[in-house]
């Protein structure tokens, strides 16, 4: 249950966000609408850490990525700026809790270079995050 409540942590943080984007979730439907930006999220775990011998506790680690899609075209200022809004809702060393357990931002977010793919622009990002899970 613990991987359930990072997920829905760091969603809820990414559908908070003001002004509003449409978001395209993990297996879930999604219409893409021509000329409209969205973000496609998604969460990827990585292996889990056991960091004290007692065996008290164990670290899930992984990475929130996002993918800005933005029409082709128009620049990637726009896309850039809303990377960097979401840069600050992701910072080193936010926390977002669910259900008791606290997801915390592990390292400063990463943009990574756009590219162009069909009729879109997309920037991806990509935030570490961590979430010490009591045994």
């Amino acid at each position: 249950m613990s991987i359930i409540a990072v997920r829905q942590s760091l969603e809820v943080a990414l559908f908070s966000m003001t002004p509003a984007i449409d978001i395209a979730w993990e297996n879930q439907p999604y219409t893409v609408v021509v000329g409209t930006p969205f973000v496609r999220a998604a969460l990827i775990p990585d292996s889990v850490e056991n960091p004290e011998i007692t065996g008290h506790f164990h670290r899930l680690v992984g990475l929130f990525y996002l993918e800005f899609n933005y029409p082709k075209n128009t620049g990637s200022v726009t896309a850039a700026t809303r990377a960097e809004l979401t840069k600050q809702t992701f910072k080193f060393r936010s926390s977002f809790v669910n259900s008791g357990v606290t997801t915390t931002i592990s390292g400063t977010p990463e943009i990574g270079r756009g590219s162009n793919v069909g009729d879109w622009w997309i920037l991806p990002m990509r935030m570490p995050w961590y979430a010490n899970i009591l045994s």
